[in-house]
């Protein structure tokens, strides 16, 4: 599963819903994708999020690196640059920015987790889960 860069500041600012989701997904054995630039992405926010918090940026950082990021498969671009192409053709009329993680939808052949409603609403060709139905999916799994 594809994980959009929102899922993982949710799963920093508290332990809840998304960081559990995230651990138990990894704990079952579902391979958790992200493309290595939503590392970038979060240390640009590190500040803000050490502020909404009241944590430190070292506390904030030793959870991304400790907690969340072990579980979370990063790949590098040259991992699904081949299927770069047709994410930016797919992405191009709402936004061009969800290309890497279509791409690597496409490579896995796997859904996204992302609550983005552009994402979900504005394409057809990749599979996009939402917090809620990740939820009903596990629900399912008991």
């Amino acid at each position: 599963m594809i994980i959009d860069t929102n899922k993982i500041i949710a799963a920093l600012l508290r332990d809840g819903t998304v960081r559990k989701i995230l651990y138990y997904l990894y704990v079952i054995g579902v391979e958790i994708i992200a493309p290595k630039e939503v590392v970038d992405e979060v240390l640009e926010h590190i500040d803000e999020l050490s502020e909404r918090t009241g944590k430190t940026r070292e506390d904030i950082l030793s959870i991304l690196e400790d907690y969340i990021l072990p579980k979370i498969k990063l790949c590098d671009l040259s991992e699904y640059r081949k299927y770069l192409s047709p994410a930016v053709k797919i992405c191009e009329k709402f936004d061009v920015e969800d290309a890497p993680l279509v791409a690597l939808a496409l490579k896995y052949n796997c859904p996204i987790w992302s609550n983005d409603e552009d994402l979900r609403e504005e394409q057809n060709v990749v599979k996009v889960l939402t917090t809620r139905e990740i939820i009903e999916s596990i629900k399912g799994l008991s």
